[in-house]
């Protein structure tokens, strides 16, 4: 069952990584929020949107002691989560952001319903 997380999670990054609007809205809940303490919280609309408008480019993107957890239909996922990104400018960086997400299982699969993500100086 922690895989099958795992791979929902592998998904997103998929989906980060191309801008592709209909894989998140397949991995989303309906009821998704993600979480941040330095922005507003934002929903699953507003998610998407940020996630596939933004003008930098993901080169690579890999994890950390990356674990997931479930108990019963609710899955935690936790680690570090590296992305080597290409600015607008064509210089490059590294972000590294420490993520616990939460995911729901609805029966038929695991869905994404909290993102919390903290970066990492």
């Amino acid at each position: 069952m922690n895989d099958l997380i795992i791979d929902v999670q592998q998904l997103f990054w998929d989906a980060l990584k191309t801008k592709n609007a209909q894989l998140f809205e397949h991995i989303l809940a309906s009821d998704f929020v993600a979480i941040s303490s330095t922005q507003p919280n934002q929903s699953r609309a507003e998610f998407i949107k940020t996630l596939t408008s933004f003008p930098i480019e993901i080169t690579s993107m890999t994890a950390e002691n990356l674990q997931a957890h479930h108990f019963e239909n609710v899955g935690i996922l936790t680690g570090i989560q590296i992305a080597h990104l290409r600015m607008p400018d064509g210089s490059s960086i590294i972000n590294k952001i420490a993520i616990t997400n939460v995911f729901r299982y609805d029966g038929d699969h695991w869905l994404l319903v909290l993102a919390h993500p903290v970066e990492i100086t």
